[in-house]
């Protein structure tokens, strides 16, 4: 279960934090939210309409990690009769020699994640579903999930109200091992409520909730955690060199360990505004749960429209968090009668320390027909810088990254 990379590349997360797609869904049933560029020109086709698009997307950071997804998708749909199916497929191959690997004198590593999925929407009037369902394969990983998402659109459509809930069912295991003689298992419940309020005829006012329920161990197999005496641990400086680390720590490196249950919550406020020729987004999430962190993301987009089918939008977006109640940038053992004692949990996650990370970047789309027609083909491109800093963490202060993506989406009757 290597997820150096992806912990990284901060995605979907990526199964860290809690998805609020059903959100963001339920809120594009305004015209205001529904597309970040120009106005559309022209009547919308009727009938069913199918759709198709793939992206390339890498990832490289200064601490040796790259990652690069491929990506496709397709789908049909019907607007006029509400119903929608679609189905994504997408492959990560991931190459890492980050210093975790190097102060562990391993070398480098090479893996590739497979994730499918299936989704489907349902609501010709103001009731609305969606489910969807997905897996992702790994070597040592299998991740499956489903869920379901219904809506309401009241007061004349002024009023969007969401719920949703999706399962997830993860079996954790190591390299070159069947299930069968190591595993564990993580169990998530993922719930979620919103509500969309049209202000005006300009602007829409999201305001959500979710929480994230974990259960199971998923301490990584791979992480071992280096142990300190506590009159050596003043002499461990942030950032310290592996070569430093190895000289003073004693010879007890145990595995991680994490607590076997973390329940997250988080509340969203999302406001967008559209002008005659562009679409502000300005994003607020706050962010706690049972392991002792806090975290604040905030997230601004301005999508402008360079002309009727070129839409670029700069985006900007600051995460700032604490460290978990465990947390110990240079953990220590105790000596009694009995032995050395071991912290029960330990980790040399810096993820779950305190760091601030900073991401501006922009999407550059090119439609190369009408808006609205027929047949629809747009060139979507994406470049993103990340920086993040880490204030309490061996080995590292910061770390750099690039993000590109380049991407074909059509639609075609």
């Amino acid at each position: 279960m290597r997820r150096a990379a992806a912990a990284a590349t901060e995605r979907r997360p990526k199964r860290a934090i809690a998805t609020l797609a059903v959100l963001a869904w339920a809120a594009a049933g305004s015209p205001a939210y529904a597309d970040d560029g120009a106005a559309d020109v022209g009547a919308a086709p009727s009938g069913a309409t199918i759709e198709a698009s793939a992206e390339l997307s890498t990832y490289a950071d200064t601490d040796n990690v790259t990652v690069v997804t491929p990506t496709a998708r397709a789908g049909i749909r019907d607007d006029a009769e509400g119903w929608r199916v679609g189905a994504r497929y997408l492959v990560d191959v991931v190459s890492a020699a980050s210093v975790d690997i190097v102060s562990t004198a391993s070398s480098r590593w090479r893996e590739v994640r497979h994730v499918a999925g299936v989704d489907g929407e349902y609501g010709p009037g103001d009731l609305r579903g969606a489910a969807s369902a997905s897996v992702s394969v790994e070597p040592d990983y299998l991740s499956l999930s489903g869920g379901f998402s219904p809506s309401w659109r009241i007061d004349d459509d002024h009023v969007t109200l969401a719920l949703s809930y999706a399962f997830g069912h993860d079996t954790i295991g190591r390299v070159d091992t069947p299930f069968s003689v190591f595993h564990r298992t993580l169990v998530r419940h993922q719930m979620a409520a919103g509500a969309s309020f049209v202000l005006g005829p300009s602007s829409v006012l999201w305001l959500g909730a979710d929480a994230v329920l974990e259960r199971g161990d998923q301490s990584k197999p791979y992480r071992y955690v280096p142990m300190f005496d506590a009159a050596t641990a003043e002499r461990v400086p942030r950032g310290a060199h592996v070569a430093l680390v190895n000289a003073l720590r004693r010879d007890e490196r145990p595995l991680e360990q994490l607590p076997t249950s973390r329940d997250r919550y988080a509340v969203t406020g999302r406001w967008l505004h559209r002008s005659s020729w562009a679409t502000l987004r300005l994003e607020e999430r706050l962010y706690t749960d049972s392991w002792g962190q806090l975290a604040t993301t905030t997230e601004g987009r301005y999508a402008m429209d360079l002309s009727e089918r070129t839409t670029l939008a700069p985006d900007l977006r600051i995460h700032v968090q604490s460290a978990a109640g465990f947390w110990r940038r240079v953990p220590t053992v105790s000596e009694t009668a009995a032995g050395v004692v071991i912290p029960s949990l330990r980790t040399g996650d810096r993820e779950l320390g305190p760091l601030a990370t900073v991401t501006a970047g922009a999407d550059l789309r090119i439609e190369l027909g009408r808006r609205i027609a027929a047949t629809r083909v747009a060139l979507v491109l994406r470049l993103a810088g990340i920086h993040t800093s880490f204030l309490d963490a061996l080995f590292i202060t910061q770390r750099r990254a690039i993000f590109t993506a380049v991407g074909f989406e059509g639609a075609f009757q």
